[in-house]
C-alpha cells in the first residue's frame, strides 16, 4: 500500500479521530488521577500506572478504529477502496495522528521521566556533610560533625553564598545515610544534594595515624545527573586527643576551594576568624543538636547550656537554647538566654544574627517583625527551615496566604522537614482561615498517607471534616483515632475540637453529641486515672464544652489551688465561669484582676481572656475592642478565636467578623 492510499485510509476509518481523542481522554484522566490522590489517599504511583495502562491502550485503539466501524446496524469491519478512490486525499490525517502521539508521549514523559531528574538545585548554595568516621573508634564520632558545623559556621559567616545550616544538614545527612549509605558514593552525594537543595557538596573523612587524626576533604558538584568531583584538598592533620585545632586548617582550605567556582572573596576570610571553641564544649554542643534534631527538645537545653559553660566565649549553644525554650513555651527562660548572646553579637553571622532578632521578635510576641525576619532570612539564606518558619509566623500575623506561598518552597518529603508534622499544620491551618475548606481537606488527607499514625495529622483531616459538615466521617474518625498510637486521652481532645468546628458550621446537634460522647468516655476511666492532674484538666474542657458550667468552674477551682501560677484556671476560666452562671459582679472582678496582671510575655493572654468574658456578659462591642487589644499585644491569630464558644454571640457581629479577615 503506498503512503497515499493509507493515508487516505487513516482518513476514511477516522482513524486519525480515535488517535486524537485518545489522547485528550488519556490527558485528563491522567489529570483526575492525580487531582484524585488527596481527595481519595491514592498512592502517589497511581497517575503513573494510569499513563501506563493508557499507552499499553493506544495502539489497541488504532487497531480496533483501523478494522471496525460504528453503523446504525452495530459494529462492522471497514470495507476496502480502490488505490483510485485515494488520489485526492490531503496530509491532515498524517498531521493529526502525529499531534496526537505527540501530545500522548509529552504526558508519558511529564509523568514518568520529569520525577527522575529530582528537584532543582542552587548553584549558589552549599551543603557540608558529617564527615565520616574511619579510625574505628566510636568514642570519635562527635569529630565528624564537629569539622561540619566549622565548615558551616565559616562559609555562613562570609555572607557572600548561601549555606545550608547545621541542622537541617544534619537532619538530612541522617537519612541519606541511612537510605544511600556513606557519601563516598556518587548516589549518596546526589541525593543529599536532593534532599537540601545544594548545589555543592562538602564531604569527607578522618583517620587515625597514631596520635594524629588526618582529615581528607572533598567538594562535589551534583547539579548534574551524576555527582562530579570538583576538588580533593591536601590532608589535614590534628591531634587525636583534641583535635579542634585541626578545625580552623581545615575550614581555610575549604574556603579556598570554594572560592574557585563559587565567590573568589571566600579566600579572603582567614586570621580574624574567630578561634574554635574548646573540645568539651563542641562534644556538649554535638550532643545538644542530636537531641534536638531527634525530637528530644527539653533534654537538648541542658547540653547547650553545659556547651557554653565550658566556654563562655561560644554564644551558639545559647541560641539553641534560647529556641528550645521558646517552643517548650518558657518565655522567660528564652529571653534570658537571648539577652546573653546578644552582647556577643558582632560573633555571629548573618543568618546566626537574624535568628536572634527573629526570635527575640517571637518572644516579645511581635509577630509582624517576626514575619519579616523570617522572610528576610528565607531571602538571604534559604531553605526549609526558613520558608518553614515564614509560614508559621505568617499564621500568627494573620496572613495565610503568606503561609501557602512559602509551603510551596518546601518539599514535606525531602530534607529537614521530613518527619516533621507540623508542615501540614501551618498548611491546613491556612487554607482552614481562608475558608477553603475542600483544599483543607486534601492537603490533611496527603499529611496523613506521609504520617498514618499519627494522631496529630489526623486532627488535621479530622477539623475539616468539620468544617464541611461531614458529620458521619467525623464520627468515624473519632473511632479511629481509639485506635492509632499515643495517650488515649486524644480521643477526648479530638472530639472537643470538633465539636467546637460543627457548632460553629452550623452542625449544634451532632456537636452536642459528640462532646457528650468524650465526657462519657472520661467519666468511665478507672479510678486511677481519674485522679490524675491530666484526666481532671480534659474533665473540666469537656464539662465546659458541654456547658455545664457549676461543674466545670468546681473542677478548674480545684486545679487552679494546685497550679496557682496557671493564668487559665485562676482567672481566665473561672471568670467566663461566673459570667455564664450570670454572676455578673464576680466576672467583672476576675476582668479587673485580667487587667491587673503584669507579668513578663503575657503577650495578650490577659486580654483574650477579658475579650471572652466580655462577650459572654453580652458586650460585644467591648469584647472586639479588647480582642483588638489583645492582637496589638501579642497574641496569636490562628483558627482557634473563630471557633471559640464564648464568642458564640459575635458569630454573625460585623466588626467581630472583620477582625478575624486574613489580611494577606
Amino acid at each position: 500500500m503506498s503512503l497515499r492510499v493509507f493515508l487516505s485510509e487513516l482518513k476514511r476509518r477516522r482513524v486519525y479521530r480515535v488517535a486524537v481523542v485518545y489522547a485528550a481522554v488519556a490527558f485528563v484522566i491522567w489529570q483526575a488521577a492525580d487531582f484524585a490522590l488527596p481527595a481519595l489517599r491514592l498512592p502517589d504511583w497511581v497517575p503513573t500506572l494510569v499513563v501506563v495502562l493508557t499507552l499499553i491502550g493506544f495502539p489497541i485503539a488504532l487497531v480496533l478504529a483501523w478494522a471496525f466501524d460504528i453503523t446504525p446496524d452495530g459494529l462492522k469491519r471497514t470495507e476496502r477502496v480502490s488505490h483510485a478512490a485515494a488520489a485526492g486525499t490531503s496530509r491532515r490525517g498524517a498531521i493529526a495522528v502525529f499531534v496526537a502521539g505527540a501530545l500522548l508521549a509529552f504526558v508519558a514523559a511529564l509523568v514518568l521521566l520529569y520525577p527522575r531528574h529530582g528537584p532543582m538545585l542552587d548553584r549558589e548554595r552549599v551543603v557540608v556533610a558529617v564527615f565520616e568516621n574511619q579510625t574505628g573508634d566510636p568514642s570519635l564520632d562527635p569529630v565528624g560533625r564537629m569539622a561540619q558545623d566549622w565548615i558551616t559556621q565559616g562559609i555562613a559567616r562570609t555572607g557572600l553564598v548561601k549555606v545550608v545550616p547545621t541542622l537541617e544538614a544534619l537532619r538530612s545527612f541522617q537519612y541519606v545515610e541511612a537510605q544511600a549509605g556513606a557519601l563516598s558514593a556518587a548516589r549518596g552525594i546526589r541525593s543529599f544534594a536532593e534532599e537540601t537543595g545544594a548545589a555543592f557538596v562538602v564531604w569527607g573523612s578522618y583517620y587515625r595515624q597514631g596520635e594524629i587524626l588526618r582529615f581528607q576533604v572533598q567538594v562535589s558538584d551534583a547539579s548534574g545527573r551524576a555527582a562530579r568531583l570538583v576538588a580533593a584538598l591536601d590532608p589535614v592533620d590534628g591531634a587525636a586527643e583534641d583535635p579542634v585545632g585541626a578545625l580552623e586548617v581545615l575550614r581555610q582550605r575549604v574556603m579556598g576551594a570554594l572560592a574557585s567556582f563559587l565567590d573568589s572573596r571566600l579566600s579572603g576570610f582567614g586570621d580574624e576568624f574567630a578561634s574554635p571553641p574548646t573540645y568539651e564544649a563542641y562534644l556538649a554542643f554535638v550532643r545538644c543538636v542530636e537531641l534536638y534534631v531527634a525530637g528530644e527538645i527539653a533534654g537538648s537545653v541542658e547540653h547547650c547550656l553545659r556547651a557554653h559553660a565550658s566556654d563562655t566565649t561560644y554564644v551558639l549553644p545559647l541560641l539553641h537554647a534560647a529556641v528550645s525554650y521558646s517552643v517548650l513555651g518558657r518565655p522567660t527562660q528564652a529571653d534570658s538566654l537571648l539577652r546573653i548572646a546578644a552582647r556577643a553579637r558582632d560573633r555571629l553571622s548573618r543568618g546566626e544574627r537574624l535568628w536572634l532578632d527573629h526570635w527575640r521578635a517571637y518572644v516579645d510576641g511581635d509577630h509582624g517583625e517576626a514575619l519579616r525576619l523570617a522572610r528576610e532570612g528565607a531571602d538571604l539564606i534559604g531553605g526549609q527551615a526558613w520558608h518553614y518558619a515564614v509560614g508559621d509566623d505568617a499564621i500568627y500575623a494573620n496572613r495565610p496566604q503568606a503561609t501557602l506561598e512559602a509551603s510551596a518552597r518546601i518539599d514535606p518529603a525531602r530534607g529537614w522537614v521530613r518527619g516533621w508534622v507540623y508542615y501540614w499544620d501551618n498548611l491546613t491551618k491556612a487554607y482552614h482561615m481562608l475558608g477553603d475548606h475542600e483544599r483543607e481537606l486534601q492537603q490533611a488527607r496527603r499529611g496523613r498517607r506521609q504520617y498514618p499514625e499519627s494522631q496529630q495529622a489526623l486532627q488535621y483531616e479530622l477539623r475539616a471534616l468539620a468544617a464541611l459538615g461531614r458529620v458521619d466521617q467525623v464520627r468515624a474518625l473519632l473511632e479511629e483515632s481509639r485506635r492509632l498510637p499515643g495517650t488515649p486521652y486524644w480521643y477526648v481532645r479530638h472530639s472537643r475540637d470538633a465539636a467546637y468546628e460543627l457548632r460553629v458550621h452550623g452542625h449544634r446537634g451532632a456537636a452536642d453529641e459528640i462532646i457528650q460522647r468524650a465526657l462519657d468516655w472520661l467519666r468511665a476511666r478507672p479510678p486511677e486515672e481519674t485522679a490524675t492532674t491530666a484526666h481532671r484538666g480534659h474533665l473540666a474542657f469537656t464539662l465546659y464544652g458541654a456547658e455545664r458550667w457549676q461543674e466545670a468552674g468546681e473542677v478548674f477551682d480545684s486545679l487552679a489551688a494546685e497550679f496557682p501560677g496557671d493564668l487559665d484556671y485562676t482567672t481566665g476560666y473561672p471568670g467566663v465561669v461566673a459570667g455564664r452562671l450570670g454572676e455578673r459582679e464576680t466576672a467583672l472582678r476576675f476582668d479587673g484582676a485580667l487587667a491587673a496582671q503584669d507579668a513578663p510575655f503575657l503577650n495578650g493572654a490577659n486580654t483574650y481572656w477579658r475579650a471572652r468574658i466580655a462577650a459572654v456578659l453580652g458586650d460585644r462591642e467591648r469584647a472586639v475592642e479588647l480582642l483588638r487589644a489583645a492582637y496589638a499585644e501579642g497574641y496569636k491569630h490562628g483558627i482557634h478565636v473563630h471557633r471559640d464558644m464564648d464568642f458564640e454571640s459575635l458569630y454573625d457581629y460585623a466588626p467581630f467578623l472583620d477582625l478575624l479577615r486574613p489580611k494577606g
